[in-house]
């Protein structure tokens, strides 16, 4: 296969790209350290301490080759929850009437529905983008993103 802009066969698929060029970071360090001190008399002390970083570096082009990411779907699940904890407030603190707990009950039903709908279709469309991502080529010599197979 070749680059159709540029007939370069220097391309390369986004997946391996993006992991060629993402690595996890994980370092640490131990610190100990000591003291001697001559006010009011000899004292010393010593001390232990432990660092620690991780996290990811990427290079530029890894980045730009990322895969979709989920996000509304995780906007979508985080609101369920969110309507999930209002109902339950407002169940508790308007127990003792009748037609305030039948509404809040309907609107819990109506929610959850709208809610389970949007996130289904929310993966939907991610598997579709991640699908599509995965037919993605770069080519090396002119910077053309493409579809191949």
């Amino acid at each position: 296969m070749k680059c159709p802009k540029c007939k370069s066969d220097n391309i390369q698929k986004y997946q391996v790209i993006h992991e060629q060029g993402t690595s996890n970071i994980n370092l640490g360090s131990n610190t100990v350290g000591g003291g001697v001190g001559f006010g009011g008399g000899l004292r010393g002390g010593v001390g232990l301490g432990r660092t620690g970083t991780s996290g990811k570096s990427q290079t530029i082009i890894a980045e730009k080759t990322k895969p979709p990411g989920n996000d509304m779907y995780t906007a979508s699940g985080g609101l369920l929850v969110f309507v999930i904890f209002i109902a339950i407030i407002f169940y508790v603190t308007l127990k003792d009437v009748d037609t305030y707990r039948i509404s809040v009950w309907l609107s819990l039903i109506v929610g959850v529905y709208f809610i389970s709908k949007v996130l289904n279709r929310d993966q939907a469309e991610y598997e579709r983008q991640y699908q599509e991502w995965l037919k993605k080529w770069y080519c090396n010599k002119c910077g053309n993103s493409f579809l191949g197979k």
